[in-house]
């Protein structure tokens, strides 16, 4: 039976079936959970606030190329361009995408499937994994729960997951094909290199993994210990080029570092002590991954095929490494760890099925089956109020745009990016939808007046939820702004007296 089974799955024509439907898949997945919530594809919404900022900065990417006012938080503005937090490099991803395609509210979904679609044909086309390994690759790109459920916001995690598989498939194509051309070798793979790390500072990662293929040849701890050292040089430039271009929410110092790292281990036993059923098995199933990786190379080491050896040793230096990364550099909630720690699994599952030894890779679909079976309240949280537009939502939407539009002006030709800036509340709610392209939103977290833009956007509703709305209007009309449109109770719009 077993013969029979191998004879078929290594059948050409079922090895072409496997590479498409591995390639199909996260479109599949996503229309699958979209039926099943009674909607369409084209019916899908920016729902949460941080959604609408990354909408935005695509719309005024794809409109104009770059976003006119400064993006960020209480009057932060980067040291070079108009960027917030978020950086550049994924903002870049989805306004090419609009660029492209058109920009609509739903159209992050179609750039989400797009993505995922892309990167495992490429990691499949890099990469060549058997016809068995076709197969598993299949079961794990279905229990990618994060990145799937992802792909439903207007988000970048989705698409950091396909970046930083394309960058994975890189380093192994150059890892198994050293006399590649040189174009590839040390120009698009540094490259590609340098756009993901720029996109999550964590994939720097490839650049160690990529130092140590150009290193191979040399003794392993030679190798090892310039590949760290350049690492640890590339890692801290391309950081301090990150920071020029981005609105940092906070200044790291040492003592918020300390800060990040007691809190994040805290967090960490938190979830495993009394977290949602959800976050504990992916947190078990990550460290059970971890054991099976380090049991397998001690038990086998011996006898083990020398490129198991590479891939295994690299897939657990992927899941140890991007943990202690994790929680000594970013400050995250659960279920932010959760969505960081997503993208060493997407690494490390997909390495692994490129290994003879296949015992780790069970390890890991086992446990993340049982996880699957508990992520209801997980994925419940992406569906919630407000995901789905209706033909009177897209109307409201539309009409309110054309209301704040006839107020709100762009000036492509600004003297200062200030005058394409808009304050709101705390990165504001849905209706921030309804700025005109190109402006771009400075969020007060605590209502504080930013007295260098020159509009002001309140959406009372959402304001009165964290502190009382009529209280910080008083505040911007004491300080210079005037009064110039108001939506029913819905928005306030402000515009600041030295620009008029």
């Amino acid at each position: 039976m077993g013969t029979r089974i191998e004879i078929l799955i290594t059948s050409k024509k079922i090895r072409v079936f496997g590479i498409i439907l591995n390639i199909i898949l996260p479109y599949f997945i996503v229309l699958a959970i979209t039926k099943l919530n009674g909607a369409d594809l084209a019916s899908y919404f920016p729902a949460w606030n941080d959604e609408c900022g990354w909408w935005l900065q695509a719309d005024a990417i794809a409109q104009y190329g770059r976003p006119l006012g400064y993006w960020g938080y209480n009057g932060g503005t980067p040291q070079l361009g108009t960027f917030g937090p978020w950086g550049w490099a994924m903002p870049y991803l989805y306004g090419i995408f609009g660029a492209i395609f058109g920009w609509e509210y739903h159209s992050y979904i179609y750039a989400n499937i797009l993505f995922s679609c892309l990167s495992v044909a490429i990691f499949i086309l890099l990469t060549k994994p058997s016809s068995k390994g076709i197969y598993i690759l299949l079961a794990i790109n279905l229990l990618q729960v994060v990145r799937n459920l992802y792909s439903f916001t207007a988000m970048s995690e989705t698409g950091r997951h396909a970046i930083a598989l394309i960058g994975v498939g890189l380093v192994y194509y150059i890892f198994k094909n050293p006399d590649c051309n040189r174009w590839i070798k040390y120009g698009l793979v540094p490259i590609w290199i340098v756009y993901c790390t720029q996109a999550y500072s964590l994939l720097a990662i490839l650049f160690f993994l990529y130092i140590c293929c150009l290193m191979r040849g040399k003794k392993w701890y030679v190798n090892l210990c310039i590949s760290g050292i350049a690492t640890v040089i590339y890692g801290i430039v391309s950081y301090k080029i990150l920071m020029l271009t981005v609105t940092p929410y906070v200044v790291t110092t040492t003592g918020f570092a300390y800060t990040t790292l007691k809190n994040n281990i805290l967090s960490l036993l938190n979830i495993l002590s009394a977290g949602a059923p959800f976050y504990q098995l992916y947190i078990v199933t990550y460290l059970f991954t971890i054991l099976a990786l380090v049991l397998v190379l001690a038990v086998k080491w011996k006898e083990m095929h020398s490129n198991d050896k590479i891939i295994y040793s690299v897939a657990t230096f992927f899941l140890v490494a991007w943990l202690g990364a994790f929680i000594c550099l970013y400050a995250a909630s659960e279920s932010g760890m959760i969505r960081g720690l997503s993208i060493a699994v997407l690494l490390a599952t997909f390495l692994m099925v490129l290994a003879k030894n296949k015992t780790p890779i069970y390890v890991f679909l086992i446990c993340t089956v049982m996880t699957v079976f508990v992520s209801g309240e997980y994925a419940e949280s992406f569906f919630t109020s407000g995901r789905y537009a209706t033909d009177e939502t897209i109307m409201y939407y539309e009409q309110l745009e054309e209301k704040v539009s006839s107020v709100m002006k762009v000036a492509e030709d600004a003297a200062t990016p200030w005058e394409n800036t808009v304050v709101n509340f705390q990165g504001g709610s849905q209706l921030s939808l309804a700025l005109p392209s190109g402006l771009s939103y400075n969020g007060s977290f605590d209502g504080t007046v930013i007295t260098d833009a020159k509009y002001a956007y309140l959406e009372k509703s959402f304001v009165n939820l964290f502190a009382d709305a009529d209280e910080i209007l008083n505040n911007y009309l004491n300080d210079g702004f005037e009064l110039t449109s108001v939506n029913g109770d819905d928005v306030v719009i402000l515009i600041n007296s030295k620009y008029t």
